[in-house]
């Protein structure tokens, strides 16, 4: 039988200088966000985080915050 460890993720906050709080999670489910929003998370996603890694990482970081 096979066993798989699963350990508790830690939330990524971002605080803003107006004082905002927000919380990011990085889980499948941002993962999966991210397929159903921006397509496949495959080699051309890759390229676009070296070609424009600004956009492509807030992408990433918007998933994560919609898990919440």
């Amino acid at each position: 039988m096979a066993r798989v460890s699963i350990k508790p993720i830690e939330p990524l906050e971002l605080e803003f200088t107006d004082g905002t709080i927000k919380k990011a999670l990085f889980n499948n489910e941002a993962f999966i966000i991210y397929t159903d929003e921006f397509g496949a998370f495959d080699s051309n996603a890759l390229q676009e985080m070296k070609e424009r890694p600004y956009d492509a990482l807030a992408k990433v970081l918007y998933c994560g915050m919609k898990v919440f």
